[in-house]
């Protein structure tokens, strides 16, 4: 799972042009599980404190990353500031600052 630390930079206003990858089913439960947990705080911490986190996620293009608020959380995606979108079933990774 490491690749994705090289991946390429894409604003939240792009997020519309690329097509996401599944890259979930990959993963053991307990990633899965620690991913959630993460997108839930990152969440939390975007609602209450307005804090941007880096997410990294899978595209069919490669890995990319970008760095946003989230604003909710569904079971299938999250909402990012602006209204974009990223489905969770391709979401690698999320970094606080």
């Amino acid at each position: 799972m490491s690749s994705y630390l090289s991946a390429t930079y894409l604003s939240k206003e792009n997020l519309s042009q690329v097509k996401f990858e599944v890259n979930f089913l990959k993963r053991t439960q307990v990633e899965q599980n620690s991913i959630i947990r993460r997108l839930f705080q990152a969440m939390i911490m975007g609602n209450h404190y307005r804090s941007q986190v880096k997410l990294f996620f899978s595209t069919t293009e490669g890995y990319r990353y970008t760095e946003s608020a989230v604003w909710s959380k569904t079971d299938n995606c999250i909402m990012l500031k602006g209204g974009s979108y990223i489905p969770i079933q391709s979401i690698c990774s999320v970094e606080f600052p």
